[in-house]
């Protein structure tokens, strides 16, 4: 089946992901870094490790990390996006459509976090 929507070729929601986040003011260096640290978490976490693990314990050794550097109960729901980025990851075979997707996230939580600092 022909995947009309080319959810597969990563380059179609590259387009759209820079320039949407240079209107949004988010600056280049913001998300260089944004970028590559959601990309290097996605070549560990699903591309190295989902070889040996499950996906619900490759999620649990997603949040463990995060609760470790934030040290906030809130750290901890990461586990949830990153059983979504692992079934994504089982679905498509991507990894950089799941980087991409991992790289949105963490721009949502970025926005909703800075508005709230500013409300």
């Amino acid at each position: 089946m022909e995947d009309s929507y080319r959810w597969k070729n990563p380059w179609n929601i590259f387009a759209i992901t820079y320039p949407a986040c240079f209107s949004l003011g988010i600056y280049p260096y913001d998300l260089l870094s944004l970028t590559l640290s959601a990309f290097a978490e996605e070549i560990f976490f699903r591309a190295y490790m989902m070889r040996k693990y499950g996906n619900f314990t490759v999620s649990l050794m997603f949040a463990l990390p995060h609760f470790l550097i934030y040290q906030n109960l809130q750290s901890l729901l990461t586990f949830f996006p990153s059983l979504f980025f692992g079934f994504l990851y089982k679905k498509t075979n991507s990894l950089i459509f799941v980087s991409l997707i991992h790289l949105y996230s963490n721009l949502v939580y970025r926005n909703f976090t800075f508005l709230h600092l500013w409300i």
